[in-house]
């Protein structure tokens, strides 16, 4: 069972987004883990985003780029970095200091070099892009894109709100998490669709189908590829039993 509450007004503090996740043993109802629920989502969609880049980017992607100074960002900045050698990420945030700030977290991180951009440049010069925000308008113009790269769009998640324009869209190669999902709260899709600029036929596969190859969606090295993940429960539900299991043992290695 998942708990969130959105946090709005000035007074609410740096977390937009405060959640407990509750694990229980299906058959007995017995408590098996409480935890964090930001840090456990955080986690599976960065860990989402990875599997979506490894099966989607192409083999020579060099440059990450990461709209947002979040954890949500970090957590993907972290995740990338361990499927693929990037040789420079690029940060763009809502202004000049967050993405200094950030960057220089990276670098004490041991990931690849990272620095702060303008949104055009991060839009222009990336393989990879992950855009990690709170935005409800589009970060930057699709044209810029290059051919070949390949986006995660984790951030918006409420029909009226994208980080997108419509340029991007009908430029990519659309993957979701959940078809339902997305198509009940993803703007980034949904503001496209309601403009009659297309239709949910825009929406190629879903993550599971082009895992399991029942799906083509690179067709070559020309395309722009989009992953647009809402998050959904059998994520969390994964997560947190991945994290009881390391924890068990963690506990187990302590006592001997």
């Amino acid at each position: 069972m998942k708990v969130v509450a959105l946090m709005q007004g000035a007074d609410r503090g740096p977390r937009v987004l405060r959640s407990t996740y509750s694990l229980y043993n299906g058959a007995t109802g017995a408590l098996l883990l409480i935890a964090d629920a930001d840090h456990l989502t955080n986690l599976r969609t960065a860990a989402a985003s990875a599997v979506a880049t490894e099966a989607l980017a192409l083999p020579d992607a060099r440059v990450l780029g990461i709209f947002g100074t979040g954890q949500v960002a970090r957590a993907h900045a972290i995740a990338l970095a361990s499927i693929r050698p990037f040789r420079e990420i690029l940060i763009c945030g809502s202004s000049k200091k967050k993405a200094d700030s950030f960057a220089a977290e990276l670098l004490s991180l041991d990931l690849p070099p990272a620095r702060a951009v303008t949104a055009d440049l991060c839009a222009a010069e990336a393989d990879v892009l992950c855009t990690c925000t709170t935005s409800s308008l589009p970060l930057f113009d699709g044209r810029l894109l290059k051919p070949g790269t390949h986006l995660n769009l984790v951030g918006a998640f409420q029909p009226t709100h994208r980080e997108v324009d419509t340029e991007t869209i009908l430029r990519s190669r659309v993957v979701v998490d959940t078809l339902q999902g997305v198509l009940s709260e993803a703007g980034d899709l949904l503001i496209p669709i309601s403009e009659g600029a297309t239709d949910e036929r825009v929406v190629l596969a879903d993550l599971h189908a082009v895992l399991n190859n029942t799906a083509s969606v690179r067709r070559n090295h020309l395309d722009l590829t989009l992953f647009k993940s809402v998050g959904c429960a059998l994520e969390d539900l994964v997560a947190a039993e991945l994290m009881l299991r390391h924890r068990s043992r963690l506990e187990f290695e302590a006592v001997l």
